[in-house]
């Protein structure tokens, strides 16, 4: 008998969910430029990008609006509050406290309704990123007021750039890192960096032009993905990200194929707060010279239909054939020793079985796809995961043709009994390994959709088809809403039961910290879309747990 799905209490692609963990806690960075006594007016472009350099790595723009803060900082749990709030404040005594400024004397009479923190491209491949803070002027007079300390200073020596005089504030004798450069642009913007030479380059590109709000297809990305009251908004320079994930030889997976960062020249997202979470709408965008070009296929979303409603997780997409096409490309640049190099796949897939991946497979899966992980219980009653695949397909003979070479291969090469029957009016074939350790079972949940898993118990989870299927799941829909009306693919995860069933699942190699954000994370859902030949929109939604404990000021 099928087991209810258990529900968590409270209000939670790949790395696009690192990657919005990592924008809450760099958003946070702006937490202490958070008290500002009326929300400003956000410009359609981010204030300051005009003197971010296009080459920079990244470009991150948070709200200082008080209110929106607060809301950020109801969610999650005590202990992701708490290493939030110890980020905002290291970053809060690095940045201002360890040079003798404080936020609420020396910056938030006259700092704007947003600030940007740019990453510039380092100049090797194994430097950190140089950073520079980008403060707009909301108040030039109370600007001045404060910043005239700076050159009234004998302790903060100047030299002169292009004409724009650069102050440079010594750190208090107990204090330790390089000190603090600054300089204002025009009166309408002040620009911080520990890096001189950053901070110059900051200067050329307001001076020049060539900054980030020229670059093409930036300003029309921002304007797609435009929100009501925005609390981030974010920029990627797709090449130079690639550069650096690539260099990184410990790279758990070739995830950079499956994540907006793949072969295009930039990404932009806008995060806005909502009452359960955090809502993302992004775009990103191929070169203009790129050989490659998008098909406009939005044929997905039909799968989650023919899923229990109690699947952990689920990946979908339009076309596995076209998933693959631009999959198989970063075979090139993938570490070769990688398990999920493409490479590697088609080799290894034809050394075991004498199948070739895209003459035998990839061919006849036309239509969607999915992988979804589902908890099922084995013979002694304890609860084991199943991965569970399904594929759409047009030439269903050919289809049958090739699995019954793998029926053969399975059990004269390796032994494995192979057993056919027939569960909810379906053909379905089992194998199960000579001591029973590996069990999978393919078969068919329709006239057009195959479907393999791997684990014991799942198939009376698939046939017949369930009563409450995933796409009708109250936390899926949640997930999963767009203003997509068509789409290519969905990825959603339940963390919350990830983490908290009994249902054991080995969490990948996460940087140090990160774990204690994803306990404050119930589900996550990523719904895309081909939206032009060079252009992919997606909406995000994390749906975080709430703390039902007030909301302290930070520690001074």
């Amino acid at each position: 008998m099928k087991q209810t799905k258990p529900k968590g209490s409270g209000v939670g692609v790949w790395l696009v969910t690192g990657a919005t963990i990592a924008l809450v806690a760099g958003g946070g960075l702006g937490y202490w430029l958070s008290r500002q006594p009326q929300p400003g007016v956000v410009s359609e472009v981010p204030a300051g990008l005009e003197a971010v350099p296009q080459e920079a790595l990244l470009a991150l723009s948070v709200s200082t609006r008080p209110a929106q803060w607060r809301q950020l900082r109801e969610f999650g749990t005590p202990q992701t509050r708490a290493r939030l709030d110890e980020a905002l404040v290291n970053w809060r005594d690095r940045l201002l406290t360890s040079k003798g400024y404080r936020y609420a004397q020396d910056i938030q009479p006259w700092v704007g309704s947003e600030v940007t923190l740019a990453l510039l491209a380092p100049s090797s491949e194994t430097e950190k990123p140089p950073a520079v803070w980008v403060l707009p002027i909301q108040d030039a007079v109370k600007a001045q007021q404060s910043l005239s300390r700076l050159n009234t200073s004998e302790a903060a020596p100047s030299r002169t750039h292009k004409g724009v005089t650069i102050r440079t504030v010594p750190n208090p004798p107990d204090a330790a890192g390089p000190p603090l450069n600054a300089a204002v642009l025009d009166d309408k913007l002040v620009i911080l960096s520990d890096s001189a030479a950053a901070i110059e380059q900051a200067i050329d590109a307001y001076q020049s032009g060539n900054a980030l709000t020229q670059l093409p297809n930036y300003q029309s990305a921002v304007a797609e993905t435009a929100v009501p009251e925005p609390f981030a908004r974010l920029y990627v320079n797709g090449p130079q990200a690639k550069a650096i994930a690539t260099a990184n030889s410990i790279q758990p997976a070739p995830l950079l194929g499956l994540t907006p960062l793949q072969r295009n020249q930039g990404l932009v997202a806008t995060a806005r707060l909502t009452d359960t979470g955090l809502q993302l709408r992004g775009l990103n965008w191929l070169p203009s010279d790129s050989e490659i070009r998008y098909r406009m296929l939005n044929t997905g979303g039909e799968l989650s239909t023919l899923l229990p409603d109690d699947a952990l997780m689920m990946l979908s997409g339009g076309s596995f054939q076209q998933f693959w096409q631009g999959y198989s490309q970063q075979g090139g640049v993938v570490n070769p020793r990688n398990p999920l190099n493409p490479n590697l796949l088609r080799e290894g897939l034809i050394s075991t079985t004498g199948l070739n991946l895209e003459t035998d497979l990839v061919d006849w899966m036309t239509g969607e796809f999915a992988l979804a992980l589902l908890p099922q219980p084995d013979a002694s009653g304890a609860r084991k995961l199943s991965l569970t695949w399904l594929a759409e397909t047009s030439d269903r003979p050919t289809a049958e043709t090739v699995l019954a070479k793998l029926d053969e291969v399975m059990g004269s090469r390796y032994r494995y009994r192979v057993t056919k029957a027939e569960v909810g009016g379906q053909p379905v074939v089992g194998w199960a390994s000579p001591f029973g350790s590996i069990n999978a079972t393919h078969g068919w949940l329709n006239n057009d959709t195959a479907f393999l898993t791997l684990g014991t118990g799942t198939v009376p989870s698939l046939l017949p088809p369930s009563e409450t299927t995933l796409s009708a799941d109250k936390d899926f829909i949640a997930a999963t809403a767009t203003d997509l009306n068509n789409q290519n693919g969905q990825l959603f995860i339940d963390v919350e039961r990830l983490l908290t069933s009994d249902t054991p699942f080995p969490l990948p190699n996460l940087p140090n910290g990160t774990e204690v954000f994803l306990t404050g994370i119930r589900t996550l859902g990523i719904t895309t879309a081909i939206a032009g030949d060079r252009l992919t929109r997606y909406d995000l939604n994390l749906i975080l747990k709430k703390s039902t404990e007030p909301v302290a000021p930070l520690p001074e």
